[in-house]
Order: C-alpha cells, then structure tokens, then sequence
C-alpha cells in the first residue's frame, strides 16, 4: 500500500468513526489518476465545514468539494448531507 493509499484509509476510517458513510470512488482521467469520496451521514453544512473538511484537510490540504446538498428530511426533521469530494493525490 502506498502512502498515498494509506492517506485516504485514514481519512476514511475517521469519517466513518464519526457516524458518515463514505466510499471511495477512484477514476483515471488521461492525464491523472482523481480519487473521489462519497460522503453521505446527518449534519449540516456546518457539520461538513466544521468537521468533515478539517479532517480531510489535515492529510489533503488541496481537497475541495465538487458536489453534494443538504436538506431536511420531511419525515423525521433529520438534517442530511451527502456531498462528494475530490482529493489531489500529486500535491
């Protein structure tokens, strides 16, 4: 495993001791391989920019969101997000 393999374990495993679902979606572009991460647990964009980006950031400084929302669910009042975000492997 390489150390940018073990980067994302990490980062992973914290999302998910945290409560979110996360899965880890790796495409290979033409000019670079991109690693994806699907996040999706309750909070709102508070809880993402409050928690979940720190703890990306703090092993991928280059991160950033590329998709994603978070709404209320009518049904139980639970506040959700579900958002994806993009990790630089190069930096």
């Amino acid at each position: 495993m390489t150390k940018y393999d073990q980067k994302v374990a990490t980062v992973v495993e914290q999302l998910r001791s945290k409560g979110a679902r996360v899965q880890v979606r790796r495409r290979k572009l033409v000019h670079r391989k991109k690693t994806y991460l699907l996040i999706k647990g309750g909070g709102t964009h508070h809880t993402f920019f409050g928690v979940v980006m720190p703890l990306i950031s703090s092993e991928f400084p280059e991160a950033y969101m590329t998709s994603g929302g978070f709404w209320r669910d009518a049904a139980t009042s639970e506040e959700l997000m579900q958002v994806t975000v993009s990790l630089d492997p190069s930096k």
